[in-house]
């Protein structure tokens, strides 16, 4: 038998899955603590890399000398491992499963079955570090 702290726990995994299978699912995370991801001089501008933080396999993007972006690798269609490539001389962030493709400065799909963007955190420069927040 369930007790009321069992039952507002199901309760609110129904409706975070709920919220995360709408088509207007906000896509970028809000966290809270700012983490030393890679050093600058592993990102140079124009590059992209996935790195492992804290359990979580991320995709940077160096856009310019302080400006980078950062997402989850997972896709957005059915989960499978996002990782950059180099399609047509265009850079993206290619899934191998099923051929969805993203920009690497937003996110969002553009070829491929999956429909929404990838889930995007805060990330800075700071120092000789490129922070995200997770």
């Amino acid at each position: 038998m369930l007790g009321a702290t069992g039952l507002a726990t199901v309760g609110l995994a129904g409706c975070t899955d709920q919220i995360r299978n709408r088509a207007d699912a906000p896509s970028h995370h809000v966290g809270g603590t700012p983490t030393q991801t890679l050093p600058t001089d592993q990102l140079p501008v124009g590059t992209s890399a996935s790195v492992e933080v804290e359990g979580r396999t991320l995709l940077l993007r160096r856009e310019a000398e302080e400006v980078v972006h950062a997402f989850s690798a997972v896709c957005t269609h059915q989960g499978c491992t996002v990782a950059p490539a180099t399609e047509s001389g265009q850079d993206v962030f290619a899934c191998p499963c099923h051929g969805s493709h993203f920009a690497v400065d937003t996110g969002v799909p553009f070829g491929g079955p999956a429909q929404k963007p990838l889930t995007e955190f805060t990330a800075t420069v700071d120092g000789d570090w490129v922070m995200v927040t997770l």
